[in-house]
Formats: C-alpha cells, sequence, structure tokens
C-alpha cells in the first residue's frame, strides 16, 4: 500500500488544528491565525495546502464528517457483534467510546451554518442519516417489536439524548446529569 503523501498528511495535521480552534472559538473565531498557531505552521502554508478561506471552511465539513463517517462505521461493526441492547448504550454513553467533543463541537456548528450553505446541507443530512440508520438497524434486529414507525421513534429519542449530552457536555455537568442520560435511553429501548 502506498504512503500517504506529506502533503496529504500535513493538510490532515492543519484540519485538526482547525477542528480545535472550531471547537474553541467557534467557526468565525478560528481565524487563519489561530489555526495556524495551532497547527504550527505559517499563516501563508494554509493557502498552500487548503486553499482560500472557503475552501478551508470546506475541506473542514469534509473532514469532520468523514470522522463521524468513520465512528459511525465503527460502531456499526460493535453492534453486529452483539445481541445486547446496553451495548449501544455502552457506545453511545461510555466517555470517549465515540465522541470526540471537539468534532462534536464542529458538527454542530456545521449543521448551524447549514442554514447560509446549501452545499454543507446534504452532506450532513448524510452522515446523519447513516448514523440512525445504523441504530434503527441494530434496534430491528435486537428487537421482538415488529412496529418500525416505534423502532424509530426510539431510536429518534436515544440520539436526541445522544446529541443533547454533547451539546452540554463542555459544561462539565453533575455525574447524575450523565446517569440520567443513560436510564432515560434504556427507558426508551424498553418500549421495545
Amino acid at each position: 500500500m502506498a504512503r500517504p503523501s506529506l502533503k496529504d498528511q500535513r493538510s490532515e495535521e492543519i484540519l485538526d488544528a482547525y477542528v480545535i480552534c472550531a471547537a474553541r472559538f467557534g467557526l468565525e473565531g478560528a481565524t487563519q491565525e489561530r489555526i495556524a498557531e495551532q497547527a504550527g505552521v505559517q499563516r501563508t502554508i494554509l493557502r498552500h495546502y487548503l486553499g482560500n478561506k472557503d475552501d478551508m471552511l470546506k475541506a473542514l465539513a469534509v473532514h469532520v464528517i468523514d470522522q463521524f463517517q468513520g465512528q459511525t462505521e465503527l460502531m456499526d461493526q460493535a453492534l453486529q457483534a452483539s445481541d445486547k441492547k446496553e451495548q449501544l448504550l455502552d457506545i453511545l454513553f461510555a466517555s470517549g467510546v465515540i465522541s470526540n467533543m471537539n468534532l462534536v463541537l464542529v458538527y454542530q456548528a456545521l449543521v448551524a451554518r447549514s442554514e447560509q450553505d446549501a452545499e454543507l446541507k446534504p452532506l450532513l443530512l448524510s452522515s446523519l442519516t447513516s448514523f440512525i440508520s445504523c441504530i434503527e438497524k441494530f434496534l430491528k434486529r435486537t428487537s421482538s417489536c415488529e412496529d418500525t414507525d416505534r423502532i424509530f421513534a426510539v431510536t429518534q429519542g436515544v440520539i436526541a439524548i445522544y446529541f443533547n449530552k454533547d451539546a452540554y457536555n463542555p459544561l462539565h455537568p453533575p455525574q447524575r446529569w450523565e446517569d440520567g442520560n443513560i436510564k432515560a435511553a434504556n427507558l426508551l429501548l424498553e418500549l421495545l
């Protein structure tokens, strides 16, 4: 297998720095100066590797969506090897299993921006659809329930709890909140 090019590796490092800056300062606050400093490069290097500001935002979106999709694929593999609904809760709610807080924050920022950027919307919808389908498929397989609308509703509820948890995680809430999320998701799963 061919080794990744230095350009690909450097672009990845710069995009990782962009994710950190966008998570910390928001999409608008992730200036080229901050990204360059985080990546340990001169600002002029950013344009060389990623293009102008619009090109950089598109590259960031693809980078974040690709990583989210990769996490979804890992989750799907783990769920295929299990028949227990608790496995889903472990994957979604165990600390750090599939969530990278910076990615989640940037993903949410990209969702908010999608109203202004028509190109973002289908990319984000596609990745989210894959995530939802993965969980729905697992619940259909592991549940005795045959009501597909009910399974989808439970899927949506579990996902809503998952994303809500990630939305307020930067506040470092009390453990009781995390425990409540898991219990609420488990109650939903018991409906199947």
